[in-house]
């Protein structure tokens, strides 16, 4: 009895692990159908497409005549026609749809049919398929012979061909096909399905459909474009992430990030019918999703989107080259399919720049908005008379992708866009950066007046944060020879350098504070430097020296900071603002303090007046669009 006891338990731990081993094999495959986390190889801007002979990579799509198969079954046996697979998995959920778009289910597939399938490999190297279509028997799907697999390694713009099985009768689709989906990650069936105009939604922290959630939803658009030959440039901006496939080649892989950015993605394709899909997910928050492209060549100058309408919502009412953003409207329409009023454009292009600080100047009425690298550098979005305003970047050598909007309210219209490298300074160079350790390079470089600052809770500039950048200015100062007193009030850190001498050293954490050093300099240029960086709530930086006395017989410098120290009684009058007398709640604006005298001893030159001299009217070297 004993040795059927010890059988009976043997049986029953082997029929357990078993099926252990089902279940897990079963929760592996099904992971690698979840489309949140495919293992699809990321090909940047440019890749190349690879034939179906090539090794087959994590992602890819096959054809082939079914051979055995027997619905409720979990695979799929094929004759291939494309790719090596020769076993398909089935799992639940999974996408499956008739030749034109029709939905159907795995129940219809059957010995004899056609198959066209994509999704990714096992281990085994069978395909668990996210997506497969039905075609009729004996025909071959018209995907199947159009889907490159992107290579992870290749370095050149793919070229696709058009779907060869479509006949010249057959109409491409004026709409996107739109599946909403109430989960992030494109899972199960859709729970509502309708026609799209255009991929162009803001729904701002709104659901898109009744019975889809506001948040961690999800959609997949699908359409048929007639294309001409060319390089097409797709563009894609979200909030959160999106994914473009060409012919089911990925050409945009966005899908985690970051957020409300516009990605681009080339792609080279031969004149024909070619399908497009577009992938959204939502996680949380505002909800946005833009996608758009155009031919290399049809826009060699600006890419003019006019909108009639002041949002830039919709689709466009006019799409033209533009030769530059330089327009006065009056009181006038830009175009006869737009209105007059309450309309706006949306400018792009890809600008080669040389390294270094620009200045990009903006003269409109009404609203503007800037963007280079997708990062804002000009917001000045609001109703109001014709205006210059003036944003500053960094950027290196090479391309760069610009963004500008515009919106007209009422009255007049018109705007004028120019930039400038930032080649002389009139007052300090002033580089900021998105970090508190002056650390990489800066985001914004400009020409500051004076180091008189007094941020509070605010951020220098849009492209700063409020807290946590840090700041250096450097300048080149004429002295005569003598004893100057230099002070800096601060809050967080300061530190001065003149001529690489370390004369002031507060890089530390603290509230506002005050401290100064009196030093010897011989007469001539020196080279003055001012690094400031904020940590966390108020944000204050000023700087300033004045002579202290005459020179001494030696050339010695002592530092003696303060928490609360006071000018001179009789300081002599200079360009530079007086340090402020150290007050609890300190005033917004430094007033130089001066002692009229006869015949003031300046040091350096007389103060400049606050403005900023106007740019030429044009870059002195206009960036080409393209290399």
């Amino acid at each position: 009895m004993m040795w059927r006891k010890a059988l009976a338990i043997v049986s029953a731990i082997a029929l357990f692990t078993i099926g252990l081993g089902v279940i897990v094999y079963v929760a592996v495959a099904r992971d690698r159908l979840t489309p949140s986390a495919p293992n699809i190889p990321t090909p940047g801007p440019t890749w190349t497409a690879m034939p179906s002979e090539a090794p087959t990579p994590a992602a890819i799509s096959v054809a082939g005549v079914v051979s055995d198969y027997t619905p409720g079954a979990l695979i799929i046996v094929l004759a291939p026609i494309e790719g090596n697979v020769e076993q398909i998995i089935v799992l639940e959920g999974v996408r499956v749809e008739r030749e034109g778009g029709q939905p159907a289910a795995p129940e219809d597939i059957a010995p004899g049919q056609t198959l066209f399938a994509e999704g990714a490999l096992d281990p085994l190297g069978r395909l668990i398929a996210e997506r497969i279509v039905i075609v009729a028997e004996g025909e071959t799907s018209p995907e199947a012979s159009a889907s490159p697999s992107p290579s992870a390694t290749a370095s050149a713009t793919p070229s696709i061909t058009p779907e060869a099985s479509v006949t010249p009768t057959r109409t491409p689709m004026a709409a996107w096909e739109g599946e909403y989906f109430s989960n992030p990650d494109l899972r199960g069936a859709p729970v509502a399905s309708r026609d799209d105009a255009a991929i162009d939604f803001d729904w701002g922290s709104g659901a898109p459909l009744d019975g889809v959630p506001q948040d961690r939803f999800s959609v997949r658009w699908t359409t048929r474009r007639s294309l001409e030959a060319g390089t097409h440039r797709f563009y894609a901006r979200a909030d959160d992430g999106v994914r473009v496939y060409v012919n089911n080649a990925l050409v945009i892989d966005a899908w985690h990030g970051p957020i409300d950015t516009v990605h681009q993605g080339d792609v080279t394709l031969e004149a024909g019918v070619h399908t497009l899909r577009v992938e959204y997910r939502e996680d949380s928050g505002e909800a946005l999703v833009q996608v758009w492209w155009d031919r290399e060549g049809d826009y060699p100058e600006w890419r003019g989107e006019y909108y009639a309408n002041p949002t830039l919502s919709g689709s466009p009412a006019l799409v033209r080259n533009d030769p530059e953003i330089r327009f006065d409207w009056g009181a006038a329409s830009p175009a006869p399919d737009l209105p007059a009023d309450q309309f706006s454009v949306r400018w792009t292009r890809m600008l080669r720049t040389d390294a270094g600080p620009y200045r990009v100047i903006a003269d409109a009425d009404d609203g503007v908005r800037i963007w280079v690298d997708n990062a804002l550098i000009l917001d000045t979005w609001t109703t109001g008379a014709r205006g210059k305003q003036m944003g500053h970047i960094w950027l290196e050598a090479g391309q760069h992708q610009v963004r500008i909007e515009y919106y007209e309210a009422s009255g007049q219209a018109g705007i004028h866009i120019w930039w400038q490298l930032l080649e002389d300074y009139v007052g300090w160079q002033g580089a900021y950066y998105r970090n508190p350790d002056l650390a990489g390079q800066p985001v914004l470089v400009r020409d500051d007046l004076i180091i008189d600052f007094d941020w509070g809770l605010g951020a220098p500039d849009p492209n700063i944060p409020v807290d946590n950048f840090s700041v250096r200015w450097r300048r080149i100062i004429p002295f005569e020879r003598g004893r100057y007193r230099f002070w800096a009030q601060a809050d967080d850190g300061i530190r001065v350098r003149v001529d690489g001498r370390l004369i002031i050293d507060q890089w530390r954490d603290a509230g506002q504070a005050l401290y100064q050093v009196e030093i010897d300099l011989e007469a001539g240029e020196h080279e003055v430097v001012v690094e400031y960086y904020e940590r966390g709530e108020q944000a204050i930086a000023r700087f300033g020296y004045d002579l202290a006395s005459t020179p001494t017989a030696t050339a010695t410098w002592t530092a003696t900071p303060t928490g609360t120290p006071a000018p001179s009684a009789t300081p002599t009058a200079t360009w530079t603002p007086a340090p402020p007398t150290q007050t609890a709640t300190p005033s917004p604006t430094l007033t130089p303090t001066a002692t009229p005298t006869p015949e003031p001893t300046e040091p350096g030159p007389p103060a400049p007046t606050p403005t900023f001299p106007l740019p030429p009217e044009l870059p002195t070297r206009p960036p080409s669009r393209r290399d």
